[in-house]
């Protein structure tokens, strides 16, 4: 729970790096987000559907009236209903720090993700709107709204989290072999590495690793290695301009356009068609404002 004081510490400190509005509704194929973790903390309200998010590799439902806090560096990845597509506000904030966590953790490492909000709802809602119209405003600055408003949703996030029960994640168990192939995996995903190389580096047979992983895990190793790459691949997308090239060399792929086909293949989008729909989507929202 936070404490008054803490809210004096995070004042002067917290800004924006990234603001989308999510729309399901308007993908051609079911909308998602592979697996991939951010160098900040991500704030996401759920403001109408359904969907599904895996944090700390525990699923969690959600729907309207959700606020998802997804602590720095934390893995997780979403995908909407088809019947009820997901609209949500996704909004990445830095300079956050509370006594006695790491930079950019709103919550405890074991702890939930998932805030009820409650009669809190309207207000957050209303609140992430006029921010997203006033950080996508290219004709005037407002940064001191900006600042106050960020300082309300703190505020009003301290109140909810703290009038509700903690309810801590339950933690996965796993054989000695698959923690560290899963930590392996993760820190060397952007590498070209395969099921063989994953169980050389291990000195085991990829048969016994491939069996161990898939039953424990739920995801085959390949499957993994690509959730990781395409989420990764996808992170940069949305909250950055850098040359697809580069994303694709960097996400373990020479040959761009293998990317380019697994990457429609896994989200019905080319790279190209990916960012200019979310770059759009924005603007989009900005009119309904």
């Amino acid at each position: 729970m936070f404490r008054p004081d803490d809210m004096n510490l995070m004042q002067d400190q917290m800004s924006i790096v990234h603001f989308k509005n999510i729309i399901a509704e308007d993908y051609a194929t079911r909308w998602s987000v592979s697996l991939h973790k951010h160098d900040f903390l991500e704030l996401s309200l759920i403001t109408d559907g359904e969907g599904e998010l895996e944090y700390g590799q525990t699923q969690y439902p959600l729907q309207k009236g959700i606020l998802v806090v997804k602590n720095v560096g934390m893995l997780h990845s979403e995908v909407s209903s088809l019947e009820k597509p997901i609209r949500e506000y996704c909004l990445g904030v830095t300079g956050v720090q509370i006594p006695g966590r790491p930079a950019n953790c709103l919550l405890h490492d074991d702890a939930s993700p998932i805030l009820n909000t409650g009669s809190g709802f309207q207000y957050l809602e209303q609140s992430f709107r006029f921010l997203l119209k006033l950080f996508h405003d290219e004709e005037a600055s407002h940064d001191d709204e900006i600042h106050a408003i960020l300082i309300g949703l703190a505020g009003a996030i301290q109140f909810i989290a703290g009038s509700q029960p903690r309810r801590k994640i339950i933690a996965q168990t796993y054989s000695e072999l698959v923690e560290d192939s899963l930590s392996y995996i993760e820190e060397n995903f952007q590498n070209r590495i395969s099921v063989n190389g994953v169980a050389e580096h291990f000195h085991v047979s990829p048969s016994t690793l491939s069996h161990k992983f898939k039953d424990e895990v739920g995801y085959t190793v390949k499957q993994y290695i690509l959730e990781l790459q395409l989420g990764e691949a996808e992170r940069r997308l949305i909250f950055s301009n850098e040359d697809i090239r580069v994303i694709s060399e960097d996400c373990g792929y020479s040959n761009l356009q293998y990317f380019y086909n697994v990457f429609k293949k896994s989200t019905g989008y080319t790279p190209i068609e990916f960012r200019e729909f979310y770059q759009t989507s924005i603007f989009r929202e900005m009119e309904e404002i």
